[in-house]
């Protein structure tokens, strides 16, 4: 087993059947093993090699059986790490493999996907402290229903101490009154639920709200329940009618697109965060938001979130806009307490979990949604012109935040409006090359830059006044002493995961740092780089390292302060800029077309 030696994390996933044998040495694998598509798993020592997992997580989803003994190893490591548990099939969980997981909560959560469960056998997984997600099951049976009726509201676990009990992402019809009060209680959502009937619907607005017992006996009711349905597409008004009998913490339906008038009051005025996936909001409709519910204690009025508009009108925007300006003046906010935070176009920035829609901001809109008075926020933005931009300048709210390709890199009179912008400004640039903006940012304390892949040389003596805790972990050049001594400051600025380049008067800065740099360079083909880094006393770090020259490795060899991948697993780089499979310790070079 070659490739086991390495101790980098090895995933073989067009592995199914292999022999015991085989398995055996698979189990001897140095670093992190994954078998994802394995169907038999007949090895005890592979079995513990799995089970202490990659990521928190064993990934065994297609295998036929499952021992006691087998289930032992696995479920008696204890996995802290919130995200962490075993994908297993269905089939493999008898009632005496179920009782092994039942006992070991800390094991992580329990994804169940192919094949069928028994009944005695999801009753014990029911009944435990531990969390389970049946991946695959998109209807149950009255007794699995019953089962389910049971389930404790949450258990030990996740970010915050505890999580979900039950998970069923792909359940498609929630008809069962008492199934639908279950999930209420101890699911996250009813993700995969495409139609609910009235009945359940009536269920769901019956279930009290949840209480808290002290010690000296008092009882507090906590807030309602939140009411999520992330594939809903259609809600007919007497179904609405029956769910908006209650007020609800928070109502998200992101793939409902259309909804009556009538609906639309009965959904905002029972909850103070709204999500809906509306595509275009005609005028006719942005007026009822003005009967939406507030919350002064949540940032301002609550939350409006519309994840998907791509069509809005300045006529609409003015009448949105005037309807949810509320409450009184908050000087040391900025807004109307009673005004709710208002997104467009998505609520999670960046360009990668970017998925819905994103309205055509045109001078005229900008104008209007610029007389807002809460927290704006306008993501997917594909243009931003600089009459948008100015338009934009009178905004008064606590906060405008723009996101989007429009903003990765703007153009320089686009920055140089925005710069006007005497308010908080959060905008995920990816590269900063206009002075004007970068004085701007460096005066607010809100990490809008952490993304920076670059920064333009005559931006960086402004850019560096910055107070705040200052990293740029997406930075692929770093060719500036001057910013280099900027990150030192810092206890994680010298953490650079995505370095590519760096000059070696910046690494001689980066090396006198009190911290041990952590680069993402793949390659090093500067002898002046590395002998740079070799002064730094709290060593240096290089675990992406992948090609470098005779001369960088040999410098690489004698520093024993700088850490990186085995040194004969490099590639050699020639004076031509080849890549050369050279094992260092023979000399032997024979020469590779590819590069890494």
């Amino acid at each position: 087993m070659a490739l086991g030696k390495n101790p980098r994390s090895l995933t073989l996933a067009g592995l199914t059947d292999v022999s015991p044998e085989v398995q055996d040495k698979l189990a001897e694998t140095v670093g992190a093993l994954t078998l994802p598509n394995l169907k038999s798993l007949d090895s005890l020592p592979l079995t513990k090699k799995l089970a202490a997992g990659f990521a928190s997580s064993v990934l065994l989803p297609s295998i036929k059986t499952l021992s006691v003994e087998q289930a032992n190893e696995i479920a008696s490591i204890k996995r802290p790490f919130f995200l962490g548990g075993s994908f297993l099939p269905q089939s493999v969980m008898t009632e005496e493999v179920a009782t092994v997981f039942a006992k070991n909560p800390a094991a992580g959560r329990l994804q169940l996907g192919v094949g069928s469960i028994s009944d005695p056998s999801l009753k014990i997984l029911v009944q435990s402290q531990l969390s389970i997600v049946l991946q695959e099951v998109d209807s149950l049976s009255d007794a699995q229903v019953q089962i389910l009726a049971n389930a404790p509201d949450s258990v030990p676990g996740g970010p915050f101490g505890t999580q979900t009990k039950i998970s069923l992402p792909k359940l498609k019809t929630l008809d069962s009154p008492l199934l639908a009060t279950a999930l209420l209680r101890c699911s996250s959502d009813f993700g995969g639920v495409t139609r609910i009937s009235r009945e359940a619907a009536a269920a769901l607005a019956s279930v009290p709200n949840k209480e808290m017992v002290y010690p000296n006996g008092t009882v507090r009711v906590l807030p309602p329940y939140n009411l999520s349905f992330p594939s809903l597409e259609e809600l007919p008004p007497e179904t609405a009618g029956l769910l908006m009998t209650r007020p609800w913490s928070a109502i998200s339906l992101p793939a409902l697109k259309n909804v009556s008038l009538e609906t639309l009051r009965s959904m905002v005025r029972q909850t103070s965060n709204l999500t809906l996936g509306f595509t275009n909001l005609p005028p006719g409709l942005a007026s009822a938001f003005g009967e939406m519910a507030s919350n002064e204690g949540d940032l301002g009025g609550g939350t409006l979130t519309l994840p998907y508009l791509t069509e809005l009108s300045p006529d609409a925007a003015r009448i949105l806009v005037t309807s949810l300006n509320r409450g009184t003046e908050v000087p040391t906010w900025g807004g109307l307490n009673k005004a709710p935070q208002l997104f467009l176009g998505g609520r999670v920035p960046g360009r990668l979990s970017f998925k819905g829609g994103s309205p055509l901001l045109t001078p005229k809109l900008a104008e209007e949604l610029a007389k807002y008075r809460g927290r704006l926020s306008i993501a997917g933005l594909q243009e931003l012109s600089p009459q948008s931009a100015d338009a934009l300048v009178p905004y008064r709210g606590p906060r405008l935040e723009l996101y989007g390709p429009a903003t990765d890199k703007l153009s320089p009179e686009t920055a140089a409006q925005l710069a006007k912008f005497p308010g908080t400004l959060d905008m995920p640039l990816i590269v900063l090359d206009s002075v004007p903006l970068a004085a701007k940012f460096a005066q607010q304390s809100s990490r809008t830059t952490d993304g920076l892949e670059v920064i333009s040389t005559e931006t960086i003596p402004v850019y560096v006044k910055y107070n705040g805790f200052f990293t740029l972990r997406q930075l692929s050049l770093l060719n500036s002493p001057t910013l280099a001594a900027r990150l030192i400051q810092d206890s994680s600025g010298q953490t650079l995961p995505s370095l590519r380049t760096i000059t070696p008067a910046a690494a001689e800065v980066l090396a006198s740092g009190p911290n041990a740099p952590y680069l993402g360079l793949t390659v090093l083909d500067d002898p002046a780089v590395a002998r740079a880094l070799t002064k730094s006393r709290k060593g240096v770090s290089l675990p992406r390292l992948r090609a470098a020259t005779p001369e960088v490795i040999a410098i690489l060899r004698e520093a024993k302060s700088i850490t990186t991948p085995p040194l004969d697993s490099i590639y050699v780089l020639s004076l031509a800029g080849v890549i050369q499979n050279t094992d260092v310790k023979t000399g032997t070079t024979p020469i590779r077309p590819d590069t890494p």
